[in-house]
């Protein structure tokens, strides 16, 4: 069973968060732009799982990523991985900046 998380971050440090999941994870992410998210940051698979950590709303557009949660200017998704609480616990337990578990789905 894989399972799909989105964590929501009240900063929007983009930089200063990737720094922080980075050391807590082990993580080495990529700088990426595009039109339809703007600035973000993703990680090469490791196996099936990956990450992406990138603003909820892109000013751009004019449009929020995940509009039910307004209030966390950064998400992070997780994907396809079978070590969801051990993610959980790391960010949840070490993380300075003030985040929660915002969508959890098992496939």
């Amino acid at each position: 069973m894989v399972i799909y998380d989105i964590y929501g971050f009240q900063s929007d440090n983009l930089d200063g968060i990737a720094e922080e999941l980075e050391a807590i994870l082990n993580l080495e992410w990529i700088p990426h732009s595009s039109s339809f998210r703007g600035d973000y940051y993703k990680t090469d698979k490791i196996s099936e799982e990956s990450f992406t950590l990138q603003h909820n709303y892109f000013e751009l557009e004019d449009e929020w990523m995940q509009p039910n949660f307004k209030i966390y200017q950064t998400l992070l998704y997780v994907d396809s991985t079978q070590r969801a609480k051990d993610i959980e616990s790391l960010i949840l337990k070490y993380g300075k900046y003030n985040v929660a578990l915002l969508s959890r789905k098992s496939l």
